[in-house]
């Protein structure tokens, strides 16, 4: 009973400074606000803590790319070139063949940040990119244009 007593104590105690810390007298409106976003953020990390853990916290903050070693081919279904890129997957059985992933970049946002990541490793202008485009995760490079990624796709089936 007398835990619970210090309790109630303790929580009258912080309600009390709450009040002082918050009444208009003492504190701008802006010191307010900046004041109650820290508090916020506090309470943010320490939830985040007490559920995750502490390594888990920085790892949400990293970048993680699921592609890194991985062939990619980035395209769009409007995309003329891509369409005969695709043609030639389809007639040539490729995808049972060779391992890769296909992203259209006008699906998601995360796929043309993908694209867009790939290009700037290999020296790309990211203003200047088009599809298809192909990232050779492996040999880290990337292969532009349909001609260039169907003899890449060929070379890939007679090696195996």
């Amino acid at each position: 009973m007398k835990m619970f007593r210090s309790l109630k104590f303790h929580q009258k105690r912080a309600v009390k400074v709450c009040a002082f810390l918050f009444s208009k007298k003492r504190w701008k409106p802006a010191a307010r606000l900046v004041i109650a976003l820290c508090v916020a953020l506090a309470v943010f990390i320490v939830l985040l803590y007490l559920n995750f853990g502490f390594l888990n916290i920085t790892g949400y903050f990293e970048k993680h790319d699921l592609y890194q070693n991985s062939i990619v081919l980035f395209f769009h279904t409007e995309c003329l070139y891509c369409d005969k890129v695709d043609d030639y997957i389809r007639t040539n059985d490729v995808q049972k063949k060779v391992e890769f992933v296909k992203l259209d970049v006008l699906a998601a946002d995360y796929n043309r940040n993908e694209l867009q990541d790939k290009a700037q490793i290999c020296g790309l202008e990211i203003d200047s990119i088009g599809v298809p485009l192909l990232w050779d995760g492996p040999g880290k490079k990337c292969v532009i244009g349909y001609v260039d990624i169907i003899e890449f796709f060929r070379q890939k089936m007679s090696k195996k």
